[in-house]
């Protein structure tokens, strides 16, 4: 990427940062109008400095960069507002998920707009919603929309005819959602009830709502692997190995 005049002021998140000689960072931000940059932070680990305080994930920020070539060189950042997401434990985790979803699915210097508003709703709901596993599921289904491997939730893709909540669909990566048996063994089995509500973004409240909850995340899971590759996420095995700690 060659800029042909300094990025001002625009909005972004850090997604990774990691340090680069004993006074800098290498930090990858997601920007509102230029996607995932790759940035390099001059004297951030200088005990002085106010950038290490500023560079940090959840925050909404406004940066300033410039240079040429993949790795870009950072002239200022600071807080685009005043905010208070404090993240622990498991909600913590699930932040740092999105993160590295985004860091491992989004090409440098594509913009996502629309995404980039989705993740810092996803943030908020993460703080604030009861239901943050939902929160998670909603936010999988729009990096996917995001990157042009859009599901659709809605139609059946053999017949064309609207998805029906009492109905099973199996997940087939070739087709989409094709009715079949509640026994049927070949695809991903999910209820349309489960699809719709994934459809209408709506959070499920009632006796089913532990079963759509794994549907989907099954579902989620199984598609977003197509596109991840086979490295494992690293989020997921720092959850499971807190599991197994908790319970030793």
């Amino acid at each position: 990427m060659s800029l042909k005049k300094p990025i001002e002021q625009q909005a972004a998140y850090v997604l990774h940062s990691r340090p680069y000689s004993e006074t800098s960072l290498l930090i990858d931000v997601f920007t509102s109008g230029f996607g995932k940059l790759s940035l390099l932070a001059k004297g951030a680990r200088r005990p002085r400095s106010m950038l290490g305080n500023v560079l940090q994930p959840f925050q909404p920020l406004l940066i300033s960069c410039a240079g040429r070539g993949e790795l870009l060189t950072l002239s200022s950042a600071e807080l685009s507002q005043k905010v208070n997401l404090v993240f622990t434990g498991r909600t913590l985790m699930n932040a740092f998920y999105i993160n590295e979803l985004l860091m491992r699915l989004l090409q440098k210097h594509d913009p996502y707009p629309d995404l980039f508003e989705s993740y810092g709703d996803a943030l908020a709901g993460l703080h604030d919603a009861a239901d943050k596993e939902w929160v998670l599921r909603l936010f999988e289904v729009r990096v996917l929309h995001a990157l042009g491997y859009g599901l659709n939730l809605d139609v059946e893709s053999v017949s064309g005819e609207n998805i029906q909540a009492e109905a099973y669909y199996a997940y087939r990566p070739e087709l989409g959602f094709v009715e079949c048996d509640a026994r049927e063994s070949n695809g991903i089995l999910i209820r349309g009830c489960s699809l719709l509500a994934l459809s209408s973004g709506i959070s499920p409240v009632d006796e089913g709502r532990k079963q759509i909850l794994l549907e989907t995340k099954i579902l989620l899971r199984a598609v977003l692997g197509l596109y991840l590759g086979n490295k494992p996420l690293a989020t997921r095995s720092l959850f499971k190995k807190s599991l197994q700690y908790a319970y030793n």
